[in-house]
């Protein structure tokens, strides 16, 4: 197992241990709301990642990951899977986007879904045509 599966399963695996009970009660109700959690978790879980950073360019429109880690070349995207307003295919539509922008600057890149709400019917179905891509991986996190 390469480094940049071992970096991206322990980040998987700390935010489905912390989101949860980290959520209990009181659920974020904006992405970005649940970025900032999830950057305060991986703190604590010793993840040294850049946040929002760097910035890209792609065509005449500029970009940027939730997080990033340089030395191991992974960008991490967080996306927040709720029936309102961003439904499943909605996901979709952003993460195809980021894998056209992603995908020509040769980095390796974790999208991890939040879905408490279980709006994903079908997690394999759902994260396929992601793996079809080389470099990408998804994961869901309830």
């Amino acid at each position: 197992m390469d480094l940049v599966t071992r970096f991206s399963d322990s980040t998987v695996n700390c935010l489905r241990a912390g989101l949860p009970a980290a959520c209990d009660g009181v659920r974020p109700t904006t992405e970005a709301g649940l970025q900032a959690l999830c950057d305060g978790l991986l703190k604590a879980a010793g993840k040294r990642l850049q946040r929002e950073f760097p910035y890209a360019r792609w065509g005449l429109v500029g970009t940027k990951p939730d997080w990033s880690e340089d030395e191991i070349n992974l960008w991490i995207e967080l996306k927040f899977a709720r029936k309102r307003p961003a439904p499943p295919g909605r996901i979709s539509d952003e993460i195809a986007t980021d894998i056209t922008k992603y995908g020509h600057n040769s980095k390796r890149v974790l999208f991890i879904i939040f879905d408490p709400d279980r709006s994903i019917q079908d997690d394999s179905r759902f994260i396929e045509p992601i793996l079809s891509h080389r470099g990408m991986r998804a994961e869901v996190v309830r």
